[in-house]
């Protein structure tokens, strides 16, 4: 939407395909950084001063300025060094941002919306991304290794106590965070004699590890940046 000349309302509705296997927070972000590339292409956007994403997803008005200020400067890590995740996206958004501020002058804003409002905007927009997620589908987004989990537990971020213990893992998906240049797991824990069996964690690790393939590793002590320290061995399948 946009204030013409006249001062009347113009709004115009911009469909977005979706992605297959796509999480909300991605999809969310995904919104968003379309909106400044389309705002940056659009001819009103000489004419105005302001350009103002609303969105209703907190993930992305949370952290959109720890994505400009911040996370850049670590590398795309957090201050303990934790890997963030969906960089990829952050860094483009950053770029889209930066770009509609000074090569359009104009201050770009990104505001937070009540999801499910009673406002006819927000109701297209819940339309809109309903329709996307039901037609046809991109591929996805990331390339991400994924096998049958064998415990029933959902993945629980922190559930596994690291202090540097030396542990057996099943990996059931891998991915490869290309900012960060490291590998992303979600495992769960098989040793029959730990605390944690049957636990569904994430954890990082520069060792390419295969997903559905079971490994005898030492983690380290940091529990904020959750890392696999050591590859001992792989071990037989059974």
């Amino acid at each position: 939407m946009y204030i013409a000349p006249d001062g009347s309302e113009v709004t115009e509705k911009i469909e977005i395909e979706g992605y297959k296997g796509a999480t909300n927070n991605q999809m969310e972000l995904h919104a968003c950084l379309e909106g400044l590339k389309h705002a940056l292409t659009h001819p009103m956007v000489e004419n105005v001063q302001n350009v103002i994403v609303r969105t209703d997803s907190q993930y992305v008005s949370n952290n959109y300025l720890r994505a400009l200020h911040q996370w850049s400067q670590f590398k795309w890590r957090n201050r303990e060094g934790r890997p963030i995740e969906n960089a990829e996206l952050w860094k483009e958004f950053k770029k889209q941002f930066i770009k509609l501020s000074n090569e359009k002058h104009v201050k770009v804003k990104i505001e937070w919306v009540k999801g499910h409002a009673k406002d006819q905007y927000n109701k297209a927009v819940d339309k809109m991304a309903q329709k996307s997620a039901k037609g046809v589908l991109n591929k996805p987004l990331f390339v991400v290794q994924v096998r049958r989990k064998q415990t029933t537990e959902m993945t629980q971020v922190g559930s596994v106590d690291l202090y540097g213990q030396r542990i057996s893992i099943r990996i059931d998906t891998a991915q490869y965070l290309l900012p960060q240049k490291i590998n992303k797991y979600t495992y769960e824990v098989i040793s029959p004699t730990s605390k944690f069996y049957g636990m569904k964690d994430i954890i990082f690790s520069k060792e390419n590890l295969k997903a559905g393939h079971h490994y005898y590793v030492v983690l380290t002590k940091n529990k904020n940046n959750p890392e696999i320290k050591k590859v001992i061995r792989e071990l037989q399948r059974k």
